[in-house]
């Protein structure tokens, strides 16, 4: 009897505390995750990159795109710009605060378009998978680097 209320108590405190997603709902009554915000960023360089290594960093990501006149609601295309905040990069070149680190756009709860931003400001293609619940974010940019992103 115990044990099943302790883990009744322990799954009760876990649900309790899962972010639920950010959604906005546009005015085709789509809704989509609100990515916007401070996300904590794990950066792999690996391939050509391998020299930066890999840190913690923090981003902001920036939804921007079209504005529907009458609502003020953003409409497709919604476009995303993640952006560095505060950074433990090793290099400095790499940790500058504000830096474009990626950008892309959103079709529906998926990138149609996704570019990674190199600290020489070149964009390599990438790939970018957002989790069930909208709080993780995975991009890929193959021979370059991986950032793992985390809702704060």
């Amino acid at each position: 009897m115990w044990t099943i209320c302790f883990v009744a108590l322990i799954a009760w405190t876990g649900f309790a505390h899962a972010q639920s997603a950010k959604i906005i709902r546009l005015p085709s009554g789509e809704e989509v995750y609100d990515l916007s915000g401070e996300w904590v960023a794990l950066i792999e360089n690996y391939g050509q990159a391998a020299a930066h290594g890999t840190y913690l960093d923090f981003v902001k990501i920036i939804l921007t795109g079209n504005f529907c006149p009458l609502t003020g609601q953003i409409t497709n295309p919604i476009r995303i710009i993640g952006a560095k905040q505060k950074s433990h990069a090793p290099s400095q070149e790499s940790g500058q605060a504000g830096r474009e680190l990626f950008r892309g756009e959103l079709d529906g709860n998926d990138f149609s378009k996704l570019e990674m931003i190199s600290d020489n400001g070149k964009a390599f293609p990438c790939k970018g998978q957002i989790s069930e619940n909208g709080n993780k974010i995975t991009i890929d940019a193959p021979n370059h680097g991986r950032i793992t992103l985390t809702r704060k």
